[in-house]
C-alpha cells in the first residue's frame, strides 16, 4: 500500500481489528479514527506513518502498537486514562 491511510477507513463501521504493516502509508493518522466504535486492536508497523497521535481512540481499543515509524511527540494525555489499554511504542 501507498499513499496515505485514508479518512474513509471510519466507514467500516464494524472494523475490529485494524493492522497496517510494512507498507508505504505515510502522513497522519485520521483523527476521525476514534469513530471505529468496535475497534479493539489498532496496530501500524513499520510505516512511514507521521504527525502526532490521535487524542483519543474508541472505548473498544484495548491493544495499540506503534513501532517503526516516524511520530514524534508524546503520548497524548487522554491515553493515560484507561488502566486496561496496553501498548508498544
Amino acid at each position: 500500500m501507498e499513499g496515505s491511510l485514508p479518512w474513509e477507513i471510519i466507514l467500516l463501521s464494524n472494523l475490529g481489528v485494524l493492522s497496517i504493516a510494512r507498507n508505504r502509508l505515510e502522513g497522519p493518522i485520521p483523527s476521525r479514527i476514534s469513530e471505529l466504535t468496535q475497534l479493539y486492536v489498532f496496530k501500524a508497523l513499520d510505516t512511514i506513518l507521521t504527525g502526532t497521535l490521535p487524542a483519543t481512540f474508541s472505548p473498544a481499543t484495548r491493544e495499540i502498537v506503534f513501532e517503526g515509524n516516524r511520530h514524534k511527540g508524546t503520548l497524548p494525555s487522554s491515553w493515560g486514562d484507561d488502566d486496561a489499554l496496553t501498548g508498544d511504542c
